[in-house]
């Protein structure tokens, strides 16, 4: 069970990529085009795939680092508040000028979501900044990703991690086609 695959990991898992505010409305069903619908409350919920997938790993036990970048804004306090929770290590992040990363979300009543994601400062996640941090990088055993970050920056630390050993994980989502290229 991967679960208990964890409990093996002897030594660090690091994530590197997005941290989103997820800006959530449920509303009865989704609107048309051009159509207004009312919706519930909105809740302010942490997200982003790679935030997601350190606070998991992190709640399961396993030791977990983040490497992304968070805006100037209070979305960054509450992000970084919310993986330092759940037990990350956020040393890494990086504070940049900008809006942090959000989604917009809606949600129906069958749990059908529409999503518009706004990269702030992830898209700031650059190849220069994971080269910056090789050495702690390929010091793990497992690597996280996905492709809410550049994809020159996912490809470039996926390919330095792999060469040095460390176990490449990637979420491939959203879905891109280029990688079906490469």
């Amino acid at each position: 069970m991967i679960l208990d695959s964890l409990d093996r990991i002897d030594g660090q898992v690091c994530v590197v990529g997005s941290m989103n505010v997820d800006y959530t409305i449920t509303t009865h069903r989704l609107p048309q085009p051009g159509e207004t619908v009312n919706g519930g409350p909105l809740q302010l919920l942490p997200g982003g795939k790679s935030g997601n997938q350190a606070s998991a790993a992190a709640l399961l036990g396993a030791n977990v680092r983040m490497f992304g970048a968070v805006g100037d804004d209070a979305n960054a306090d509450f992000l970084l508040k919310h993986l330092t929770d759940a037990g990350v290590d956020v040393s890494q992040v990086r504070h940049v000028d900008g809006p942090s990363g959000l989604t917009v979300i809606t949600v129906d009543d069958s749990a059908e979501n529409t999503i518009v994601y706004s990269p702030g400062s992830n898209a700031k996640v650059d190849v220069e900044y994971v080269e910056s941090a090789q050495s702690a990088l390929t010091d793990a055993k497992v690597l996280g990703l996905c492709l809410e970050s550049p994809i020159e920056t996912v490809t470039a630390c996926a390919k330095m991690c792999h060469e040095a050993g460390v176990k490449v994980l990637l979420n491939d989502s959203p879905f891109t086609a280029v990688l079906r290229a490469n």
